[in-house]
């Protein structure tokens, strides 16, 4: 074995016992290699003699500020965070050539030979943590490692080179500041920025060797079996396991997954979890697994926990000149800083709690306006739950009382309601909730194996609003007026923010409310926001009414996996004193959980149909109320069909599409099959697919000019229209045609219906809140599961598929009658005006406004 090679793991003094063992295994199968752990964290009096490696403390690298890295990151990712200046200690310290890392939890079954050779050839090793997809609907999926990073870090081999130098100063340099669990804002500790390394260094090896970093993400395509007290995985010879999330004595192979229980697996692979569960009780897991951490408090003892560690790193001003924070000097400092208010209301809320608020879902969408209506029931819940749940200690909680007399301390401690209408009932029986809550976090472990994601999520919601309300838990309107909602001007009304000059789906539902709005005489102020849009921003819209946050409730046309991003971009003053209501979308049945946090941010939730409703409410601890778009009723009669290459005597078909919508839901290809096996040459008939943003997808509008190829009826007409000429190419065909396989509203539709034209369309989705048997053509669907991911929509979801047969047959009678057109047209136009006209809409928009901005609201 090369005696120039170096193997080194990182452990706290909690992990030294994962550590020896690691390390046991590397002096049998690597004999010769220099063995190092890098300490992370102080001995504290243990005796670290005798171990079978050598010990580097954090505290003695060579990292600029270490005080700073010590206390703005969790003990996770201080571990990760220190990797690269381990790696740069051994190759600047020692004559090694060859450095290797392993994760504590780690244990090699077989030589380590191959590895050296291969660092022969490549500069760089790696292992990505899968060789095939996981596509069982368990955790973790794809996504999951998608988010977390390509490569899996808890191993990592490089080569004395100048790569290796510019990949770990390059790494050095990021993990100062960057090394955190912000899967939101695409960060992962040390593993996701290493998805890079591959393209910009030549010699990196991505090693696939199913014996190397067996673990539980990728077990699923792994065959154990042992032969003569040796394993093997798919016939390979097992180089390392990787035991991560493994506790022993558990049913479980890791508490990170749920594909797998103990008893599910092999003898062979229950085995290896036998063998390192035995092996790690032997190196001392009862002495060294309750060792505290000495990083965990500052050195009074006062515990720094995440949310104070994420304050510190998110909100310091690294440039200025700090005190060490593990002097009393820079305790101060910590302490202080933390505990300043972040504005100055009463309960005070302070960074910490600001902190610890943005990191947890829950409060977020239990309190969505911490900073106003909500701000008693959070102060409420940090004072009786955040000691136990986060580990706050006294000194980041007496700040909440400072500068309130008595009684208002004793109504906050309490969960008591607002001063103004004391319920001393109503006070029992959040009493009541509040003692169900603490049990059901007391026993939340003993739970989570039996009970879904989506249903811990709705039951938290629930119990928090109940133990903690106060007389404000439904915010009202706020903004000079809080008891009445009127905004600065003075009287009731909206802010609407959206997309409101984009040529998108979503942009002209932003520009139907306010044509809504404007016909009930409701008053309101629009913002354009751009961020995020990719579609052309050309639409009109009313200068005059720019004019910034005039009243006490905001609108936001921004569909839910916008709104975090959304409120970063515009900032606390579109969030913050107003009652904030989001618009959303969603076409299918279930909403995605990965979404849920947008609740946090909003307190009501506004939806275009039923269909939405009921997919939304599902996972909602807000109100979703249906609000549908108010279609443009004005009659045009403007008709020019030689502008779109269209005979005069043909009846005329329409669908459209925009490519950025995931066109396999809008479904033209599917419009145009129909169409082909509706009409033969000799027939009159035409079909115009409409769309924009064909530069997307490539791959559907080549499909689509073969059909029009083979098809001579069949028009394709791509790019962006303005709104007057695609309502006169809406008005120049006879039938619209929409053979989706799921719609949040189905806005083309409904304008079709609006001038009068005959509509074939999927009987299934939002689409149906106004259409029916009576003013359209309905066409048959089987719902099917959907095969693959397609955008948003995932694997195993559900949508539907219409029946090309049967929508031939109903494009088909469409063509055969004038009478049918005609008589769907009248239909369809006359129930536009009873359900979607902008007055309609307006009222139902008033009506919601007057009941939200009511002090008698509850």
């Amino acid at each position: 074995m090369n005696q120039h090679c170096c193997v080194f793991t990182i452990a706290a003094k909690n992990y030294l016992h994962y550590a020896i063992n690691l390390m046991s295994s590397v002096a049998e199968f690597m004999p010769g290699a220099r063995r190092v752990v890098a300490l992370c964290d102080r001995p504290d009096g243990l005796g670290l003699g005798g171990l079978p490696f050598e010990v580097i403390r954090v505290e003695d690298l060579a990292i600029p500020h270490i005080d700073r890295l010590l206390y703005q990151y969790t003990i996770l990712e201080l571990n990760t965070a220190i990797k690269p200046f381990v790696f740069s200690h051994l190759f600047n310290e020692s004559p090694c050539a060859k450095v290797v890392y392993f994760d504590p939890d780690i244990q090699l079954f077989s030589s380590g030979a191959r590895l050296l050779e291969a660092l022969e050839e490549s500069e760089i090793l790696l292992t990505p943590h899968l060789t095939d997809f996981l596509d069982d609907g368990r955790l973790p999926a794809d996504v999951t490692i998608l988010q977390s990073g390509t490569y899996n870090l808890g191993f990592m081999a490089l080569r004395r080179s100048a790569s290796a130098d510019k990949l770990l100063g390059w790494w050095r340099d990021r993990l100062l500041r960057d090394c955190v669990v912000d899967i939101p804002n695409g960060l992962f500790t040390d593993q996701k920025w290493i998805d890079l390394v591959p393209g910009v260094f030549e010699r990196v090896a991505i090693v696939r060797d199913p014996g190397w970093n067996v673990a539980y993400w990728n077990l699923k395509h792994r065959d154990i079996e042992e032969r003569a007290g040796r394993f093997f995985v798919n016939g390979e010879p097992l180089f390392f396991f990787h035991y991560s999330g493994y506790e022993a004595n558990g049913s479980g192979i890791s508490k990170y997954q749920d594909r797998f229980r103990m008893s599910d697996l092999s003898p062979p692979a229950r085995r290896l979890f036998e063998i390192y569960g035995s092996n790690v009780a032997a190196c001392g897991a009862d002495r060294y697994a309750s060792l505290p951490y000495a990083f965990d408090a500052l050195s009074s003892g006062v515990k720094v926990t995440r949310a104070g560690r994420a304050a510190l790193r998110r909100e310091v001003d690294w440039s200025a000149p700090l005190p060490d924070f593990r002097t009393p000097e820079g305790e101060r400092f910590v302490v202080d800083f933390l505990n300043s208010p972040v504005d100055g209301g009463y309960p005070v809320l302070t960074r910490l709690a600001l902190s610890l608020y943005h990191l947890r879902p829950d409060l977020r969408a239990a309190f969505p306006d911490a900073l106003g209506a909500h701000r008693l029931a959070f102060a409420a819940w940090l004072s009786r739950s955040a000691r136990e749940q986060e580990g706050l200690e006294d000194v980041f909680l007496d700040p909440l009382f400072d500068g309130g007399d008595a009684a208002a301390q004793a109504r906050v401690a309490n969960g008591a309601s607002a001063p103004a209408s004391p319920n001393a009932a109503r006070r029992g029986v959040a009493g009541v909730y509040r003692a169900i809550y603490r049990l059901a976090w007391a026993t939340r472990l003993l739970f989570r194996p039996l009970v879904s994601r989506e249903m811990r999520h709705r039951v938290s919601m629930y119990l928090l609003r109940k133990a903690y309300a106060t007389d404000s838990a439904l915010p009202r309107a706020r903004a000079a007026d809080q008891s009445t909602g009127r905004g600065v001007e003075g009287t009731r009304g909206l802010n609407v923010i959206g997309y409101l000059r984009s040529e998108s789906g979503v942009g002209e539902s932003a520009r139907s409310m306010l044509r809504a709005l404007e016909a009930a005489r409701v008053p309101h102020s629009i913002v354009d926001y751009r961020v995020g849009n990719v579609s052309r921003m050309e639409e009109a819209i009313d200068e005059a009414k720019q004019g910034g946050l005039r009243y006490g409730i905001n609108l936001f046309h921004i569909n839910a996996d916008q709104m975090g991003i959304a409120r970063q971009a515009l900032g606390e003053d579109y969030f913050a004193g107003r009652y904030r209501i989001g618009f959303w979308a969603w076409e299918l049945g279930r909403f995605p959980d990965e979404w849920l946090s947008a609740f946090s941010h909003l307190d009501e939730i506004w939806v275009p149909s039923t269909f939405c409703q009921r997919a939304i409410a599902a996972k909602s601890p807000l109100p979703v109320v249906c609000i549908p778009p108010a279609v443009d009723l004005e009659r045009a009669d403007a008709r020019d069909r030689r502008r779109f290459g269209l005979g005069e005597d043909s009846v005329v078909y329409l669908t459209m599409a925009d490519m950025l919508s995931v066109p396999e839901r809008k479904n033209p290809v599917g419009a145009a099959e129909a169409f082909m096996r509706a009409f033969r040459e000799r027939d009159s008939a035409e079909l115009v697919v409409k769309l924009t943003n064909a530069e997307a997808r490539p791959d559907i509008i080549a499909l689509l000019r073969d059909h029009a190829a083979r098809c001579p009826g069949i028009r394709l007409i791509e790019g962006y229209l303005d709104r007057e000429d695609l309502f006169t190419l809406i008005n120049s065909v006879d039938c619209f045609v929409s053979l989706h396989r799921s719609e949040g509203f189905g806005l083309g539709i409904a304008e079709a219906m609006a001038r009068e034209k005959a509509v074939v369309a999927t009987g299934w989705s939002g689409n149906m809140d106004f259409m029916n048997a009576g003013n359209a053509m309905v066409v048959d669907y089987a719902l099917t599961e959907l095969d693959r991911d397609y955008g948003p929509y995932r694997k195993g979801e559900v949508w539907a598929e219409p029946d090309l047969d049967d929508a031939a047959g109903k494009m088909r009678a469409i063509y055969e009658s004038a009478e049918l057109r005609a008589r769907l047209g009248r239909r369809g136009r006359a129930d536009c005006e009873r359900l979607l006209a902008p007055q309609v809409v307006g009222a139902a928009v008033r009506d919601r406004i007057e009941r939200i901005s009511s002090p008698a609201t509850s």
